[in-house]
């Protein structure tokens, strides 16, 4: 099995961990904004101490940053925060209202911009051209979370006043969401400067099953027939995917 797949598998595994934790942040009355800062605040001092770390002990020393990176940088950290502030609502209804609602809307809209991040992430990353693979990861990550934290406090301090704070006193699980976010991301965006971001987020969709099986085995959720079937069709293309690439 190719490295790059591994590192995706990790990166999900540690989403769906992080997932787990955001739900205890609900507790804490955190808005979705307040909780998706949380991701950002608590990781990106963290991101930078590794990417100082790993240049200073490999000798690769500061990034020569070209001016191609900065739109890619841009592009990837403002399109995950869209995807990641909005509360689908919920509801069911007939089929044309499933279909045709704000839910799947969002939902769509998500999943592009969740699209643009990940081609976003692997261009700036490939914009470096000095570097390992990892080197190169690690510094576009460093760029990326510095950008989305300054931009969240700046949100929240305009439109939802008193997040900051609540983000602040809920250190112990939104410290843990950081972290994990942290390694998340770093297994991320290792895979995408290492193959095509398509493929990545392919593979990265595992989580969907790691998330069943949180749900099922930990918050004791019920898994109805209709989702085994979607995760079977899920599973076997994600194996056909890693069997073709």
């Amino acid at each position: 099995m190719e490295p790059w797949i591994l590192i995706t598998l990790g990166a999900a595994a540690a989403q769906t961990l992080r997932f787990m934790l955001q739900k205890h942040l609900k507790s804490t009355k955190l808005s979705t904004a307040g909780a998706t800062f949380a991701r950002f605040i608590y990781s990106a001092p963290l991101v930078a101490v590794i990417a100082i770390s790993y240049a200073t002990i490999t000798e690769q020393g500061a990034p020569d940053v070209p001016a191609q990176f900065w739109p890619y940088m841009l592009a990837g950290g403002t399109s995950q925060i869209l995807a990641t502030m909005s509360d689908p609502p919920g509801g069911i209804g007939p089929w044309h209202q499933r279909i045709f609602n704000r839910a799947t809307a969002l939902g769509l809209g998500a999943g592009i911009l969740f699209g643009i991040s990940g081609n976003g992430y692997r261009g700036a990353s490939l914009s470096l051209e000095d570097g390992d693979v990892f080197y190169r990861a690690i510094i576009t990550l460093a760029f990326v979370t510095a950008f989305q934290t300054i931009t969240m406090a700046l949100w929240l301090v305009w439109r939802e006043r008193g997040q900051i704070t609540a983000v602040i006193r809920a250190w112990r699980i939104a410290g843990l969401v950081g972290l994990t976010s942290m390694i998340g991301s770093i297994c991320w965006f290792t895979a995408f400067t290492m193959q095509n971001a398509a493929y990545v987020n392919a593979v990265g969709q595992v989580e969907l099953l790691f998330s069943l099986m949180i749900g099922a085995f930990v918050f004791g959720e019920k898994v109805t027939a209709r989702e085994w079937q979607g995760l079977s069709l899920l599973t076997v293309s994600i194996v056909t995917l890693v069997l073709v690439v």
